[in-house]
């Protein structure tokens, strides 16, 4: 996983980027457990949760 402005991206080992999901706001901070992704952004307020394989966003929590 690879945050850039807006967006994060993923890929495989030997892979291109491929993006992931696009926010609002900047993306500031990217972290992964299993298979969950969680995308942080300090204008947008929230933390971001979504599934790694669907992109399916789980919840939002307020920081």
């Amino acid at each position: 996983m690879y945050a850039r402005k807006d967006t994060v991206y993923f890929c495989k080992i030997g892979e291109n980027l491929k993006p992931f999901v696009t926010l609002p706001y900047r993306a500031d901070g990217v972290a992964v457990q299993d298979s969950t992704i969680y995308v942080t952004s300090q204008k947008y307020g929230y933390i971001l949760i979504t599934v790694r394989n669907t992109g399916m966003k789980l919840r939002s929590l307020r920081t």
